[in-house]
């Protein structure tokens, strides 16, 4: 009810505007009316002047792809070109740190087993990067396992379309409602990242 009377006091608000004043105000002449209400657009109007403020907000906004930026004094498309093949020197190289998911597991050491899983199943099954260890059936949904170990995998839809549950299994990317767990040779573990 409230909403309906805000509206009700905007809609009545504009009415009586400025804007509204200079429209209904039939004496001057048509042009006269236009550029008052350009004018008065114009004093509302929040665009940057800044040449250099607009480029960025285009490109922020755009979804085109940044500018490359130049190496070594190059520019265009031979800019291109040098950032494809790579830095001149050691000097202009710069490798970003990346987290590797693989590190982090042989720092974690090998996983350990959660006590009473043992006799769960036949089949280890490790989950990564939580560095977790549990038993499982042949044939066992992969989300029943995940949730009696205590790994959190969110879920939306439950039938494999949705995409939401996806996990990652010996490269492969597959959705965690519709796996089942595979029989596996002695030995091998089913890892789950």
């Amino acid at each position: 009810f409230l909403g309906v009377l805000e509206e009700q006091a905007r809609m009545k608000a504009s009415r009586a505007g400025e804007g509204a004043g200079i429209v209904a105000n039939h004496s001057l002449p048509k042009e006269e009316r236009r550029k008052q209400l350009e004018k008065m657009l114009q004093a509302l109007d929040k665009t940057p002047s800044d040449l250099e403020q607009l480029k960025q907000d285009y490109a922020r906004t755009s979804g085109e792809a940044p500018d490359l930026p130049s190496i070594s004094g190059v520019e265009g498309e031979e800019s291109a070109v040098a950032l494809l093949k790579g830095p001149a020197s050691e000097e202009q190289a710069i490798a970003p740190e990346i987290d590797d998911p693989l590190e982090e597991a042989e720092e974690k050491g090998p996983p350990q087993m959660i006590p009473g899983h043992e006799q769960l199943g036949d089949i280890p099954v490790v989950f990564q990067p939580q560095n977790v260890k549990t038993m499982a059936k042949i044939g066992q949904p992969l989300s029943d396992v995940a949730s009696r170990a205590d790994v959190f995998i969110r879920y939306k839809c439950r039938k494999g379309e949705c995409k939401t549950c996806v996990v990652n299994i010996d490269g492969k990317w597959v959705s965690a409602c519709q796996t089942k767990i595979p029989s596996l040779a002695p030995g091998q573990e089913f890892g789950v990242r």
